[in-house]
């Protein structure tokens, strides 16, 4: 039923963007955006650095609807859908029962989907043939083509709210255990690892615990990482603050 064949396209294509809601995702008719970062990677706010910015970009004054997709048949109420992410004119995101889907940007037809079985709340990054995910059990990567799982990388504690950063080979996530991690992208296998949690400092007010900020048993609660393409910058959200890692070992800069 689903087809996987694909026409080559800017990162977004003509006339398509996307808004999610609480039960589904939408797409609205947008100016064209800019295309991918340089080596090819799509990523969460658009490039590794994350900025955001969509070069000759107007929001038009009336949005039009241009299709509708929602999982609710999964649930009585409905299952939520977390940030899109598109390339090449393919749409990607996963939800809150583990499930990825990849539609076409132009109408929303399914082209497939994956049952990963653990909850997703980060948008992907794509790089080369294959979609990067984080979960609530770590990170993997599915073929763009079909949606098969090439690879898994599993933490304790998973990494809900570290998008994953792929560029040069690597893809880059911070885990709730407090490591950040250098993955290659065509195996999966760690090519470091960095601990950011060891020098935790004090709080920065008795107001402020941060064992509130952290669900369960986690030791940390990572944000999603940018960098330069030399230095990562990774924001620690119950740490109040912001590190610095070198791209080629893991590092601590500052």
């Amino acid at each position: 039923m689903f087809s996987s064949n694909r026409m080559s396209s800017p990162l977004l294509s003509r006339r398509e963007a996307f808004r999610l809601g609480a039960l589904g995702i939408a797409a609205v008719a947008l100016p064209k955006l800019a295309a991918a970062d340089s080596d090819g990677a799509a990523s969460f706010r658009g490039s590794p650095k994350r900025l955001g910015y969509f070069k000759g970009t107007r929001l038009p004054s009336k949005p039009v609807v241009l299709w509708s997709f929602s999982p609710a048949q999964l649930s009585p109420r409905g299952v939520q859908v977390h940030s899109p992410l598109v390339a090449d004119g393919v749409v990607y995101f996963g939800n809150d029962v583990g499930q990825v889907h990849a539609l076409k940007a132009a109408d929303g037809e399914v082209i497939w989907r994956h049952d990963h079985l653990n909850r997703i709340t980060s948008s992907a990054s794509v790089l080369g043939p294959r979609v990067y995910f984080t979960s609530n059990r770590g990170a993997f990567a599915l073929s763009l083509k079909d949606g098969n799982q090439l690879w898994e990388y599993a933490v304790d504690g998973g990494a809900l709210e570290s998008s994953p950063l792929a560029m040069s080979g690597e893809v880059f996530f911070a885990a709730c255990n407090g490591n950040l991690y250098s993955l290659d992208t065509e195996t999966g296998a760690r090519r470091w690892v960095a601990d950011f949690i060891a020098d935790t400092p004090e709080p920065p007010s008795p107001e402020f615990d941060g064992k509130r900020a952290r669900s369960g048993d986690n030791l940390a609660r990572p944000g999603t990482c940018a960098s330069d393409g030399s230095t990562i910058l990774l924001p620690v959200f119950d740490q109040s603050r912001l590190l610095a890692f070198d791209c080629k070992d893991g590092a601590r800069r500052w």
